[in-house]
This record gives C-alpha cells, structure tokens and sequence, in this order.
C-alpha cells in the first residue's frame, strides 16, 4: 500500500519518518514500532529503504552503474550456484527495475552533476528510488519525494512509486508536501497530521472527503483537496485542535482496534523477494457513526503503533500504516 503523510511545515512530518526508521537524533522518544506483528529488531534496517530529499551520486556513473553497484554490494544471489546464471538473474533483475522505474531510455547515461550534463532532476529522483529496490528493501520510506521537482516530474516519481507497490508489494510511506489532487489519488491512505503534531485523520483518502464533512468541514468546489486538507490543519486558517479531537474521539479507536488485531494475526517477515500479497488498508468512520468498525484487516508488513513525545515538537501520534 502507499501512504501519504501531510501536515503543514514543522508539524513533524520528517521527524516521525526518522522516529519511524530508527533514524532520530531527538533525546526523548516512546512507544513501540512493530513489523508484522514484531518489535521492531536488528533486521529493521534491511527491510527499509530510506529515501531522503537530496540525491547524493557520483556523477559520471550511467543510471545502470549505480543500479548495478548497489545491487552487487546489498544483494545475495547466491541461492544460484552456476556462476552465469547468477550473473543473468541479476542483469534481469536490474533491467525489470529500469522498467519500473521508467528509466531503461537513459539507463546508459550518466547521472550528471554541476561538471557533467546528465539526466533530469526527476530521473534522478527515480534513480533513488532504485536504490531502495537494489536492497530487496520491503518497506520504502520517502521523505519528500516531489520536493524541488516541476509538476510533471512530481507526478512521474509518484507514479513510479504507485508501480513499485504494485509489481513488487512494497509498502511506501511518503511525506508529501502540497501535491495536487492527481498525486493524491495515486495514494491509498493519508495521515495528516496537524500543527501540533497530534493526528487529525489517518484511513483512506477516498473516504477523507466524507469524514471531514461529518466533522462539519465540507470541501470547497473550486479548490484542490490536497490544499484544502493543508489549510484545515494551519495554526492561522483551520481548526487543528478541534480535528485532531474528532479524530481522537471516534477514529482513533477503530485505529487501535485495528492494529492490536494485526498484531495477534500477523507473522514474521521473511524477508524474501517480494513475494508477499499487498493487504487491504484499515476501513474509516466518520465520527457521527452509530458503530466502530473493529473487523480485522489482514495482516499488513508493516504496522506501525507509535507514541513518540519529542520534546522539540511535543508530537504524540498513534497511526496504522
């Protein structure tokens, strides 16, 4: 599944993504993160993909060369024993991610930098990406990944990751700063998160529309969604504190419900070659809803429960992914 963490600049966003990942420097953290059904462990680390802001390579690599490096230093073959015929399942493995990835057209170019003229800023975000997939990583965890591009490139990078969780089952969670409603839809679920850091909804984005006129904040006609979710949760224009209220209220425990019933039914990864099934996303309430929807979804590889309190940001959240 992919899904989209919003919220307006400061709220955290980055900061849960690195308390998420095992990344944080912050002094003070809690809670628990738990992949299917297990405390997070020391095997955390090769199943996450972290993909940051900047793109960092050499410039004179082709886009294939820096695949192929990667590939060759975080993944084992080995289970092939002739010699050439690890080699050929390699070579096919990068080239089904060049396929992927959108980038078999310039797979021989070189990347580029300020000295070297190379491939667009959008490839080479997609580039990053392909790294990720070099790891055999199950779980791909995006910081902005449209940041700095044009609309056209954003829209590219976000449909390359909506391909990699349809043709390798990853799961892919990505801060996404003022996407258009186009990038949006691409995504499964949404948490947005308020000024505060506290939650003010976390289900699908389909049902988003029908939650928060239930809260009594029906969507304008003439305005993008995303930009309307953004404004909703601003410390100036919205009604974070009220929202996140609703949220704790009446989602917030269908949440809970949810993922205490992952983590009785779920099992441990097996960290093999994407072969696992994507599984359904947890199911909303609006909040003037007779009942609270406490059925199992199936097991998902990655559920998250997470208090974290930073003292920074005063963040506490509790979220399904």
């Amino acid at each position: 599944t992919m899904t989209a963490v919003m919220g307006p600049s400061g709220c955290g966003k980055t900061t849960l993504l690195n308390v998420v990942a095992h990344r944080t420097q912050a002094r003070q953290t809690g809670g628990q993160v738990f992949v299917n059904g297990k405390p997070r462990g020391r095997s955390f680390k090769r199943l996450v993909a972290f993909v940051q802001q900047d793109d960092i390579f050499d410039g004179k690599e082709t886009v294939r060369e820096c695949l192929e490096f990667s590939r060759d230093l975080r993944m084992n073959f080995s289970s092939i024993p002739d010699s050439t015929e690890r080699q050929r399942a390699a070579d096919a493995y990068t080239d089904q991610a060049l396929r992927v990835l959108g980038l078999q057209a310039v797979a021989d170019s070189p990347i580029g930098n300020e000295a070297v003229r190379g491939v667009s800023g959008g490839q080479k975000r997609r580039v990053t990406l392909g790294l990720g997939l070099m790891s055999d990583a199950q779980i791909f965890l995006c910081d902005e990944p449209t940041t700095g591009l044009s609309a056209a490139d954003a829209l590219a990078v976000v449909r390359t990751l909506r391909r990699l969780c349809d043709v390798y089952t990853v799961t892919v969670v990505a801060v996404i700063h003022q996407p258009s409603m186009q990038i949006l839809s691409l995504f499964d679920n949404l948490i947005l998160l308020s000024c505060e850091g506290r939650c003010a909804y976390n289900g699908k984005v389909a049902d988003c529309q029908a939650w928060f006129e239930n809260c009594g904040f029906p969507f304008p006609l003439h305005q993008n969604p995303a930009d309307y979710l953004s404004d909703l949760v601003s410390p100036h224009k919205g009604h974070p504190a009220q929202l996140a209220a609703f949220y704790e209220a009446h989602q917030f425990p269908a949440v809970q419900a949810r993922v205490a019933e992952a983590l009785r039914g779920a099992q441990t990864p097996s960290g093999g070659r994407r072969d696992s099934a994507r599984a359904d996303a947890d199911e909303n309430m609006p909040p003037d809803g007779a009942q609270v929807n406490t059925d199992a979804a199936p097991p998902q590889r990655f559920e998250t429960e997470h208090r974290a309190t930073l003292e920074t940001f005063g963040m506490s959240t509790h979220m399904w992914i």
